[in-house]
């Protein structure tokens, strides 16, 4: 399989809270999810709500630096997962890309 990442990804878990951007949206980022990886263009986030492929999100992530940055991303894929113990549970990894990130918060990423 060809790697079409064009950027490092740093295998980790950041808090990010999130929510869909809607006409009625506001900045509340009512719903939290871990990152699987993040890199300085998006990342691939663990959610439990099933999102669809173009949903816009907002994002308030908290870097391992504890900085917190606040930015928009696309969903460009979803992979359905089932985690099994006491209950059955339907998870998700969506893949996002960073849209309207700043420069500053790009750098700090990629630090």
């Amino acid at each position: 399989m060809e790697e079409r990442r064009q950027c490092v990804r740093l295998i980790t878990q950041v808090d990010v809270k999130w929510e869909k951007v809607t006409q009625a949206a506001s900045r509340n980022y009512g719903i939290q999810g871990k990152s699987k990886d993040i890199a300085e263009k998006g990342m691939c986030l663990l959610v439990s709500e099933p999102l669809s492929v173009g949903n816009t999100l907002k994002l308030a992530i908290t870097l391992p630096t504890q900085r917190s940055i606040s930015v928009e991303g696309r969903v460009i894929w979803v992979n359905e997962f089932e985690i099994i113990g006491g209950k059955k549970e339907t998870n998700y990894e969506i893949g996002l890309e960073f849209l309207n990130i700043s420069d500053e918060d790009r750098r700090e990423i990629e630090e």
